[in-house]
């Protein structure tokens, strides 16, 4: 059975395994580094699926999978800020007089940390 596959089905079934198979249950996941694993592969899957598409002429295909490409593209970079923008102090006091949100206050606190 694989003796006698062609390197563009090989390709093919990559593409079917990267994307779908590995990709499926950690794009899911609850948790930033499996999200990240799983947006890999859904774009090294994506990767096969174009090369398949373009050598078999299925342009319309290519343009979906691109869609799909670019997506984990900005699923990766939205994983990659959060992680940069964790704050060190959650309670941080703004500066300005009349702020426009208060954030890490209570009813409990003094007004003076309002200001």
């Amino acid at each position: 059975m694989f003796i006698s596959m062609n390197i563009l089905e090989i390709i093919q079934i990559l593409s079917v395994f990267f994307g779908t198979l590995i990709a499926a249950p950690l794009v899911v996941s609850k948790k930033a580094k499996k999200r990240m694993f799983g947006l890999l592969a859904v774009i090294a899957g994506s990767f096969f699926a174009i090369i398949v598409q373009l050598y078999l002429g299925l342009y319309y295909f290519v343009f979906a999978n691109a869609f799909w490409l670019l997506n984990a593209c900005n699923g990766i970079k939205k994983i990659v800020r959060t992680k940069r923008k964790k704050s060190v102090n959650p309670f941080e006091f703004n500066e300005n007089k009349y702020p426009k949100v208060y954030r890490g206050g209570s009813w409990l606190d003094d007004s003076i940390k309002l200001t």
